[in-house]
C-alpha cells in the first residue's frame, strides 16, 4: 500500500474548519468533528497547481479529500522523502530541529492524524528559489533518508521529484506568501 500526499495552502481558519477538533500542539486534540475535510460541503474543487500527468494520477487527484481540493493543492504518491518536513527546512534555511505539526488529531481519526506546515521562513525561501536550484535541494532532502531506506535515488528519480513535487511545492509557497497562509502537507495510507 502506498502513501497519498496532499500539499496545499491554508490559513489557520481553514485548518480549523477542515480539521475540526484537531489542535495545535501541545493542546490535546478532540476527535475529528463534522463537517471535515472528508465531507463534500466545501464547494467546487479547484484544479491542482500542476498538471495531472496521467490517468493513474487523475484517480489519485480525485481521491483527494473534497475539502482539500477546494484549496490550492497538488497530490503525490509515495513522496516519502517529505513525510517529515525537517530535511526540506534544513535544505532551505539550515538548522536541524524538528518541524512541529500545525494540527494533530486523535489516533482513531486517521492512520496519520497530523497536518504539517513549512515554517514561514522556509516557505519564503522556497518561494524565492530559482528553478535551477531545486535539484540541489532535492538531493539534500533525499540524502537525509527520512525513511531509512539507504537507497540513493538516481538522477531520473531526482529530476522527477523536481518537476512533479518540488516545483509545484514552490508554486504553493508563492501562493501562501500572497495569501499570508501556510504551505501544508497531509498524507494517509488510504486516500
Amino acid at each position: 500500500m502506498g502513501t497519498y500526499h496532499t500539499f496545499f495552502v491554508a490559513g489557520d481558519d481553514e485548518l480549523d474548519r477542515l480539521f475540526p477538533g484537531w489542535k495545535r500542539p501541545p493542546e490535546p486534540p478532540t476527535p475529528l468533528g463534522q463537517p471535515s475535510l472528508y465531507d463534500d460541503v466545501w464547494g467546487p474543487g479547484v484544479p491542482p497547481v500542476s498538471e495531472v500527468m496521467n490517468d493513474y494520477m487523475q484517480v489519485i487527484e480525485e481521491a483527494c479529500p473534497p475539502g482539500l481540493r477546494t484549496l490550492p493543492h497538488f497530490r503525490a504518491k509515495n513522496c516519502d522523502a517529505l513525510a517529515l518536513l525537517d530535511p526540506l527546512v534544513a535544505a532551505l534555511i539550515g538548522g536541524d530541529g524538528p518541524v512541529p505539526p500545525v494540527r494533530v488529531g486523535c489516533d482513531s481519526d486517521d492512520d496519520i492524524p497530523t497536518v504539517w506546515a513549512l515554517p514561514a521562513a522556509a516557505a519564503n525561501a522556497l518561494a524565492n528559489t530559482n528553478d535551477s536550484d531545486l535539484m540541489p535541494i532535492v538531493q539534500k532532502v533525499l540524502a537525509a533518508d527520512v525513511m531509512g531506506t539507504g537507497e540513493p535515488a538516481d538522477y531520473k528519480a531526482q529530476a522527477f521529484l523536481v518537476d512533479n513535487v518540488f516545483w509545484p511545492l514552490k508554486m504553493l509557497a508563492q501562493e501562501a506568501g500572497r495569501r499570508g497562509a501556510h504551505v501544508c502537507h497531509y498524507f494517509a495510507l488510504h486516500h
